[in-house]
């Protein structure tokens, strides 16, 4: 269970379980990911392998990048968990981007993808896309992405955590 409350806090059980990531070939040869997290259900070996033989296939049209209804908390594992992603379709090997304001995060990136793609792309919002997702989404929409659906939360805030004596963790905005 998740409880928020407005002023910046959010309360999570300490079992509480991310989706992973999901993939798939959808009909006519596109490719799709569905991110409601940034934890893949394979390894990102495993997505950079399957991306580029999507990519090396003589019709692929094409990826579907998923983030409706990602809104997690933007602490440092699900930033990085977005750079990473982002890293799949970046024109160069930088950090894709940056978290900036009174707290800068500059993530290390332990995995680069063989070939990025830089084929066609949308990528999917909606009002329950916050955060990490967000920032992803307004990066590969400035690499040539087509944005479909509704407008994100705006909700690019960055979380700190303190796990309490009852094993819930506290995340506070900082």
């Amino acid at each position: 269970l998740v409880t928020r409350s407005k002023g910046g806090l959010r309360l999570l059980d300490q079992h509480t379980k991310r989706e992973t990531i999901i993939s798939t070939l959808l009909p006519g040869n596109i490719g799709y990911w569905r991110l409601p997290s940034f934890t893949p259900e394979k390894s990102w070996g495993d997505l950079d392998v399957q991306l580029d033989q999507w990519n090396n296939t003589q019709d692929f049209q094409g990826i579907v990048l998923d983030l409706r209804s990602n809104s997690e908390i933007d602490n440092f594992s699900e930033y990085v968990g977005a750079t990473q992603v982002a890293a799949f379709f970046a024109r160069d090997h930088k950090v894709p981007f940056s978290m900036s304001g009174s707290l800068s995060i500059v993530p290390v990136i332990s995995f680069h993808p063989t070939h990025p793609y830089h084929g066609p792309m949308v990528v999917l919002i909606d009002r329950d896309t916050g955060s990490a997702a967000e920032a992803l989404a307004a990066y590969l929409k400035s690499q040539g992405a087509l944005l479909v659906g509704q407008s994100s939360n705006g909700t690019g805030s960055v979380y700190d955590e303190k796990v309490l004596s009852t094993g819930q963790i506290l995340l506070y905005e900082v």
